[in-house]
């Protein structure tokens, strides 16, 4: 996942172009979610230290914070 998560902005791509191994510039509270599980999946795996994962999900809602919201259905 982290091949298609923005470091700064901590937001996974929606999907990346084949050809070009561009990460999509948009993505979906699917996604996200799927970024912070298959984090803290990799820290449970000790693939990533705890410290990583709490810093790579604190940028994720940080991020998220800052965000406008439709507030007619809350995304």
């Amino acid at each position: 996942m982290t091949a298609m998560t923005n470091e700064k902005t901590g937001l996974t791509a929606d999907n990346i172009i084949a050809v070009t191994r561009i990460p999509a510039e948009y993505t979906s509270p699917t996604n996200i979610g799927a970024y912070i599980w298959s984090t803290l999946a990799a820290r449970d795996l000790g693939i990533i230290t705890p410290l990583q994962a709490q810093r790579r999900i604190a940028v994720t809602l940080t991020t998220l914070a800052q965000l406008e919201r439709h507030e007619a259905r809350g995304m």
